[in-house]
């Protein structure tokens, strides 16, 4: 009773502290002129291929009843003790890489984007800060042909990538954050082109609730809560996040609201997750699309759920659906908002039923069949519809001496006629219990948005004939253990693309015009390295890049070659005493533009057991830069706040 009290009292505190969120005007002008080895880990599943693919529900086990046992207190599994062992899994053929739960702490994220930025090989291309609007990239690709999954289930829109960000997470209920770089489209289909990412959120019901404040340059003030509790028999969880800021120039300020809601339960034999969430974004689009004082206003709803049947000892069925709803209402020119003006209303539902077989020996078979539902209902594109389906099988060996093995394909037919087949096939081997090799070819695939189709306006030109993207990709690496507390990595890729979709012109003064590149050749190499002991964690990653095309060379690329060709950041961070620090610096040359550095920076001061004070400066050496043509980032920024936990 004293909990639910405490939560209620909290949850009134923060509403009239931040206040309510913004309306969704669609008629009156804009009110605004910015894996590894200490993260938690759960025991093995029948069928759990979260290591390989990142799919799997993040469940403790198999159980009729839900476990009441903290993340913190769960047990890892033991590492087999074979040849086939490796830095970060037993037998993935993949280069994968994990943010753990304790260097996101160290971060203070005030977006979940923030995160982003930091994790390994990935290119978070920023319009407006605190997770305003940003595109996510992976290892050269685009945004568009990057995936992003919420605890496992895709996050799309067919209306444009760039809205695939516009998350209904609160920062405080992010847990980890996965990446797998290069082919996916053997087991996602479409978009898992250059690298899948995956954000797992904390199990609901558990662990600690949260309450932060913040405020810092730019009138910028927010804040966030966290309440879990047990009521009904169930575990639940909400979370909300506000924040509003003036914005670091003209026609940038920005209104956010975030809220999301989970909960988890166990029918007889039947474990399942339910998640909701809600995102408003109210903000200032100066420049983003085009050289225009732009606003723009998007709503996101989300609802996704899954549960877990035990049909034998061996045999899971795993039915999962995911429902979202964006709103986005755009205005070019905010001085003459009658001028061009877009309403986009888009909806995607998916149904899933997984069957995961653990084979004889140890191997994992996993069965599936998909269908998704996109529509579209715009001012601009007209009302449009497109309806997917799927089946796939992938294949998982157990360790076979030094050797494992795993493949996979899928064919996807969408409008009833229009099939891609995706295979992959991958192997590892063990050099010794520290050192593996490991290699994977794939074919990926991507369906190009709606924008991409049907969009006008005066700075840019859809166009309906465009076919899908294709891509063969291959992968090598090296991953060890050179030392206790170090990791290590090394990947090379080759990425060979068919009918690229980029949007292109002749001069500044013409618009963009969408359409297919023959053909582009992605070649790049990144490396890792990773040593934790006694409260310190140190990691160095870099990465370079080489595209070739062929291609009109008298023709500007809007997105495509805006890749960075040379990537470096380092960053250090302490968790145990009463001051704990972390710094980030990252190193940056794009292919089209001039080399920078960034340098970010936290300070944390644990005054009491449950309650800490922190600083956080983005931007620190106060760089001028610009991640998208066109768009200037913000110089420096201090923040500051109070974070509290209660039990």
């Amino acid at each position: 009773m004293l909990r639910r009290n405490l939560c209620t009292f909290l949850c009134l505190a923060f509403q009239l502290a931040l206040g309510a969120p913004a309306g969704f005007a669609q008629t009156s002008g804009p009110s605004l002129l910015a894996p590894s080895p200490d993260s938690p880990s759960t025991p093995a599943l029948p069928g759990n291929f979260q290591r390989l693919e990142l799919s799997t529900p993040n469940w403790p086990a198999l159980e009729s009843v839900l476990l009441k046992t903290p993340r913190s207190a769960v047990t890892p599994p033991a590492v087999p003790k074979t040849a086939a062992a490796n830095s970060s899994t037993t037998d993935s053929s993949r280069a994968q890489v994990r943010v753990s739960a304790d260097q996101i702490r160290m971060q203070m994220p005030l977006a979940t984007e923030d995160v982003l930025h930091t994790l390994p090989g990935t290119d978070v291309q920023s319009r407006g800060p605190l997770g305003i609007q940003n595109d996510l990239a992976v290892n050269g690709s685009t945004s568009s042909q990057t995936l992003l999954l919420l605890d496992g289930m895709p996050l799309r829109d067919p209306q444009t990538g760039h809205n695939r960000l516009d998350l209904p997470l609160p920062p405080c209920e992010l847990e980890t954050v996965d990446l797998l770089p290069g082919h996916a489209s053997s087991r996602f289909g479409s978009e898992a082109f250059g690298g899948t990412v995956n954000l797992t959120t904390k199990p609901a019901g558990q662990g600690p609730g949260e309450v932060e404040f913040f405020g810092g340059d730019f009138k910028t003030l927010g804040g966030q809560m966290r309440l879990p509790f047990a009521l009904g028999g169930l575990e639940h969880t909400f979370a909300f996040n506000r924040v509003t800021t003036q914005g670091f120039r003209e026609d940038t300020g920005a209104e956010i609201f975030q809220a999301g809601y989970a909960a988890q339960g166990a029918l007889p034999a039947l474990p399942w997750k339910l998640r909701l969430g809600f995102a408003d974004k109210n903000f200032g689009a100066n420049d983003f699309y085009a050289a225009y004082p732009s606003w723009e206003h998007t709503r996101t709803a989300t609802a996704a759920g899954r549960a877990r049947y035990a049909l034998a000892p061996e045999i899971a069925l795993l039915p999962q659906f995911s429902f979202r709803h964006h709103e986005d209402f755009f205005l070019l020119d905010v001085y003459h908002p009658s001028a061009f003006a877009n309403q986009h209303t888009s909806q995607v539902s998916s149904v899933e039923v997984p069957a995961l077989w653990t084979l004889p020996g140890g191997g994992e078979l996993r069965l599936g069949l998909e269908g998704r539902w996109e529509d579209l209902d715009s001012s601009n594109l007209g009302v449009r519809q497109r309806t997917l389906g799927s089946g796939y099988a992938f294949f998982q060996s157990a360790p076979l001496g030094p050797w494992a093995i795993d493949a996979g394909l899928r064919l996807d037919v969408w409008d009833a006629a229009n099939p891609a087949w995706s295979p992959s096939l991958g192997a590892a081997y063990g050099l010794s219990e520290n050192w593996k090799l490991r290699g994977s070819a794939g074919r990926a695939f991507r369906l190009p948005d709606f924008t991409e189709l049907y969009y006008t306006n005066p700075g840019n030109l859809g166009n309906p004939a465009l076919a899908p993207e294709k891509a063969w990709v291959y992968e090598a690496g090296l991953d060890g253990r050179p030392a206790p507390g170090w990791l290590s990595q090394l990947t090379i890729f080759r990425r060979d693309e068919f009918d690229v979709i980029d949007w292109t012109r002749a001069g500044a003064r013409d618009p963009w015009q969408a359409g297919n590149l023959s053909r582009v050749w992605v070649t790049g190499v990144t490396v890792l390295g990773r040593w934790t002991r006694a409260g310190w964690d140190l990691q160095a990653d870099a990465g370079l890049l080489s595209l070739q095309s062929i291609r009109d060379e008298t023709l500007q690329s809007k997105y495509q070659f805006n890749y960075p060709a040379q990537r470096f950041q380092v960053q250090a961070g302490y968790t145990q005493g009463t001051l704990q620090p972390w710094v980030h610096a990252a190193y940056l040359r794009r292919e089209t533009g001039a080399a920078y550095w960034l340098l970010d920076a936290v300070l944390r001061w644990q005054a009491w057991e449950q309650t800490s004070f922190f600083v956080k400066v983005t931007n620190a050496l106060n760089v001028g830069y610009e991640e998208i043509p066109g768009v200037p980032q913000p110089g420096r920024w201090f923040l500051g706040g109070v974070d509290i936990k209660f039990l």
